[in-house]
């Protein structure tokens, strides 16, 4: 289950049916003009347990994922979300799409539930790009991807057949800002991790010492989980982790000078767990310098012991453990 402010998001079940039928008949009028010809069955529970058995399927396929909206205090379904045309290999990419009760338009929900499934389709599917179309006049759909972090790439001239025309929609898109290390990138990411490092006022004896643990070579890229941060072609940080399941460990996690202090940090921190969780890694075991402690306890981590440091003879560093299961990037279990 995804959680949100005020919402949460789960994937729709075929025992779904009901409720989603009553979405659409309730919302019949305000939904027309802005979707596909829908035959008369389509406001039936028979037709839509058939949808949901087959977006159950299409998600088994790594196809579709389909979410829905509920309000938390009653959980009554108000929303429907999906990720569909999902293309792996060199794209990574799917488009979304998503309806809200009209009752329940102007409070947020839907630009809360699309940050949401954007993060889940970026930090768990490990999607790059995400897209999106918009009939001009939907101005309060406009504002959602702009308020959820999608830019305006263009216009599709009458590419989708609406109530017997083809109309034109506005294409927006989000571009996955985490990707994965390439094995090349070793010495810019260690010359960051040191560059980093230097912030909490080492010296260059210091540095010199930690130099050797903090080089990533092109073996280390290509056997652990090294994943950057680069939304404009400027690495912002990066992490990296290594092990065998239960538990993982934490090798780095560095953000570059010119970045702290811009949640870069934490955004690298929630895709680490995120894909660590998907990998089956039920924790992370981690080596902290003491002056990242207070992030690392921040982000719900716990201090287990001490541990040498593998570069500085007779210094002691905080060990520190986190439990996946706590929760991964407002996805729980």
């Amino acid at each position: 289950m995804l959680t949100g402010k005020g919402i949460d998001l789960r994937f729709l079940e075929e025992s779904d049916a009901a409720a989603v039928v009553a979405l659409n008949q309730r919302n019949r009028e305000f939904f027309e003009p802005y979707s596909i010809e829908r035959p008369e069955a389509f406001y039936t529970v028979e037709y839509q347990q058939e949808l949901l058995r087959a977006d159950l399927a299409a998600r088994e396929a790594d196809q579709k994922y389909a979410f829905g909206v509920f309000l938390q205090a009653s959980q009554e379904l108000i929303g429907v979300l999906s990720l569909t045309e999902i293309i792996r290999g060199p794209y990574q990419s799917a488009w979304l799409g998503y309806y809200l009760d009209k009752a329940h338009n102007g409070r947020g929900y839907t630009t809360e539930a699309v940050r949401r499934v954007v993060k889940y389709a970026f930090q768990v599917l490990q999607l790059h790009r995400i897209d999106a179309g918009v009939m001009p006049h939907n101005l309060g759909s406009v504002r959602v991807l702009e308020k959820a972090g999608f830019h305006r790439e263009g216009l599709n001239k009458k590419n989708v057949l609406i109530r017997g025309r083809w109309a034109d929609h506005l294409h927006f898109a989000v571009v996955n800002p985490i990707r994965r290390a390439r094995a090349d990138e070793g010495p810019v990411l260690t010359d960051l991790a040191l560059r980093s490092k230097a912030v909490w006022g080492y010296d260059a004896s210091f540095l010199d010492a930690c130099r050797a643990e903090l080089t990533l070579t092109p073996d280390d890229i290509r056997s652990s989980e090294v994943f950057v941060m680069e939304p404009d072609d400027e690495i912002q940080g990066f992490y990296a982790f290594s092990g065998e399941t239960p538990v993982a460990r934490l090798n780095f996690l560095y953000v570059h000078p010119d970045c702290v202090r811009r949640g870069v940090g934490s955004l690298l921190w929630e895709h680490a767990v995120a894909n660590a969780r998907r990998l089956g890694f039920r924790g992370f075991s981690i080596d902290s310098d003491p002056h990242a402690e207070s992030f690392y306890l921040k982000m719900g981590a716990q201090r287990v012991g001490e541990v040498p440091s593998g570069s500085i003879p007779g210094r002691m560093l905080p060990l520190l453990r986190y439990d996946t299961d706590n929760a991964v990037a407002g996805w729980v279990s």
